[in-house]
């Protein structure tokens, strides 16, 4: 067997490899849905993706006789150093065939990058930073992935723990059926919600979307600005983002909730636009193009993700703030279900956010996917021994 070979992504052709590189070694296995090839090069292009005006990154490729066998990526985001001084450099786009060599490789050449950067630890996967795709996923196989929400397989983790990372955090993914009744229990506080006059619910105003956008970011990063993790998003990543998001967003499932009369707290939902792609083999030519826009614009989808949610600091551990989440999570739920939805996603939520796991709990929601964020120490010592062997 001819060794593995390792590259650097530098070019356009090379980062169209890159992108590629799952859909051929999981072509065609249940559950995998690969998002669309320009949204995916827009992701790790530098002249597109606002990570890249303060962070960087690089990405590699595992070839063997000229098939790509994996893929990774190594970044250092200086807004994460500066906010949590940990000295902790990032990985992602961990993909790879079921070979614990290959992973060990793959990770090799992403913390020697790292450590040449001065990390001391590693910590991912991150898609690029925690505002963007992130976790691995670690429960929760046999159901496909939503918008923004990655798949692998059960080795992955595994693997991955062989190459010297251990857990650091999990992220739970909850599901909603629309058509099920609330238990009794989120229904009292519900009670006490319909029951608190100065709690209310509305959608986002698209008539003056830029003005609602920035109350929804400035709502967000307050909410959850004390979470493991947070960095808070840049000006060029609220407007990508917003941009993005205002393509595609409903107003029935885009909400603000007032209290006493002002914006307290939010809650935003999307379509889930993977239903709507998942056979299209992430190209949108020649066809694919007209299949999405008549699968969104006509047949209309069956199911969404809630993308964003919190209520502003003051509201944390109070009655009025659960109220507010317990509000917006009603409506939603009860718009969604007009507007033909099946069910929804609600993700990710920390596994040690105590105050919206209790919630959940109280609607008889529960996880049905983790992702789990691993990490692992890095010295130089560590990494040529892993090599040497």
């Amino acid at each position: 067997m001819n060794a593995l070979e390792l590259t650097r992504v530098k070019t356009k052709e090379d980062r169209e490899n890159f992108i590629r590189v799952p859909q051929i070694i999981h072509h065609g296995k249940p559950n995998w849905i690969f998002p669309l090839n320009m949204e995916s090069l827009e992701r790790i292009d530098p002249l597109k993706n606002p990570f890249f005006e303060y962070g960087k990154a690089e990405f590699w490729i595992a070839w063997r006789d000229g098939v790509p066998l994996g893929r990774i990526s190594a970044q250092v985001n200086p807004r994460h150093l500066e906010r949590h001084d940990d000295r902790s450099g990032h990985f992602g786009y961990v993909d790879a065939i079921d070979d614990v060599n290959v992973f060990k490789a793959l990770f090799e050449v992403g913390e020697e990058w790292l450590l040449e950067q001065g990390m001391r630890s590693a910590c991912g996967p991150f898609q690029l930073s925690i505002n963007e795709e992130c976790g691995m996923l670690v429960d929760g196989f046999d159901h496909a992935p939503v918008l923004m929400m990655g798949h692998g397989e059960p080795y992955y983790a595994k693997h991955t723990n062989a190459c010297g990372y251990e857990k650091c955090k999990d992220l739970h993914a909850f599901y909603i059926d629309t058509n099920e009744a609330d238990e009794p229990k989120i229904d009292r506080l519900l009670k006490r919600t319909n029951e608190a006059s100065n709690i209310h619910v509305r959608s986002v105003d698209m008539s003056r979307y830029d003005e609602e956008a920035a109350i929804i970011f400035e709502i967000f990063s307050e909410a959850w600005s004390q979470n493991w993790g947070f960095i808070p998003f840049t000006d060029a990543e609220m407007k990508h983002m917003s941009s993005n998001m205002k393509m595609i967003l409903k107003p029935e499932l885009a909400l603000i909730v007032e209290i006493a009369g002002e914006p307290a707290g939010i809650m935003i939902g999307l379509p889930n636009v993977n239903e709507a792609i998942k056979d299209l083999n992430a190209k949108l030519f020649p066809f694919g193009w007209a299949k999405l826009l008549w699968r969104l614009k006509v047949k209309g989808l069956q199911s969404g993700r809630v993308v964003l949610a919190g209520v502003r600091k003051e509201h944390h551990g109070t009655i009025g703030g659960m109220s507010a989440l317990a509000a917006m999570l009603a409506k939603i739920k009860e718009n969604a279900n007009k507007l033909g939805y099946r069910y929804g996603e609600l993700s990710w939520i920390l596994e040690d956010n105590k105050p919206v796991q209790r919630l959940l709990a109280l609607g008889g929601y529960k996880p049905y996917k983790t992702y789990r964020i691993f990490e692992k120490q890095l010295t130089q010592n560590n990494v040529l021994r892993e090599k040497d062997k």
